[in-house]
């Protein structure tokens, strides 16, 4: 764990009691973006927001001192870890919900234009997929074929749907690409017919491969293998598993051979390649073209 080669990949204890150390990175990060987020909203000078983020930060250090968070005391002193851990998670998904709505509260025409708001607790602009359950009064929406924002106007994708028996829209899971300015949000309406001069880029499929704007995926049906480019370089093969052998004990990591035991790409000491059972791709419900998603069963 020590040497050169293994002092990134094992910095810490971390082959021990792995939820905990899951739980750790999974609350700090929350913890970091209610405070940005409740910074916006005005929230810190409100007492019951103070002493909940105060009382939650000393839940965290209390999972980060050094003798819990290694993993490696006795099972009996790590049940007050996890009433932590349920603590933290009750509470900050409480009080999320409530520094948003705190925030949105203080645009006065957001429920005039808007129907869904995607925040960014990041300090850079973000695009990315973004997937969101809706749900409406019998005969309030019949269709969605699109959002609308200001006056840029995207696609969406549906994932699932039921209906009324007037044939109006229960609800829906919809996905979309989100265009998010950095410690901002963005609010979206739903729009009953096709967006205009929408700027999705379009994905091709060509044989075996698939191409966007940014990449091209070659992918063998057979091994499963993908094959990443980008400007006609090759920069990756994705989606290869790779065993190898490895022993030791909660400190230290060791290994023997210097060559991987099996690998899907064919190479190895022991076996050879794997068999998939099934390859293909998912087909969406409204023939959208937003995203491929490549199902591979072994």
């Amino acid at each position: 764990m020590y040497s050169g080669r293994f002092s990134q990949v094992f910095p810490d204890v971390a082959s021990s009691r792995i939820w905990l150390k899951r739980a750790l990175r999974v609350y700090e990060t929350k913890m970091l973006v209610l405070e940005r987020l409740a910074t916006i909203a005005d929230h810190p000078s409100a007492g019951e927001f103070t002493e909940a983020i105060s009382d939650s930060w000393k839940k965290l250090l209390f999972l980060s001192f050094h003798d819990v968070a290694p993993g490696t005391g006795m099972d009996e002193g790590y049940a007050e870890a996890r009433q932590n851990i349920e603590y933290l998670k009750g509470l900050l998904n409480s009080l999320m919900p409530r520094v948003l709505n705190a925030i949105l509260e203080n645009d006065p025409g957001h429920d005039d234009y808007g129907d869904i708001a995607v925040f960014n607790p990041l300090s850079w602009d973000v695009a990315n997929w973004v997937e969101v359950d809706l749900e409406f009064e019998e005969g309030q929406i019949h269709r969605i074929d699109g959002l609308k924002s200001s006056s840029r106007e995207i696609d969406i994708e549906f994932l699932r749907y039921s209906r009324y028996e007037d044939e109006s829209l229960r609800s829906a899971s919809i996905g979309f690409v989100a265009d998010v300015p950095a410690m901002g949000y963005r609010i979206y309406k739903t729009m009953g017919r096709k967006p205009k001069n929408s700027p999705q880029a379009p994905i091709a499929l060509r044989g075996n491969q698939i191409e966007n704007r940014f990449f091209k995926l070659s992918y063998s049906a057979e091994t499963g293998l993908v094959e990443v480019f980008q400007n006609g370089r090759k920069v990756c093969l994705a989606n290869e598993l790779v065993l190898e052998d490895e022993f030791g004990d909660l400190y230290y990591h060791h290994q023997i051979l210097k060559k991987p035991l099996k690998t899907e790409g064919g190479e190895g000491l022991k076996y050879g390649s794997f068999r998939i059972d099934d390859f293909g791709f998912d087909k969406p419900l409204d023939g959208t073209s937003l995203r491929r998603v490549i199902n591979i069963a072994t």
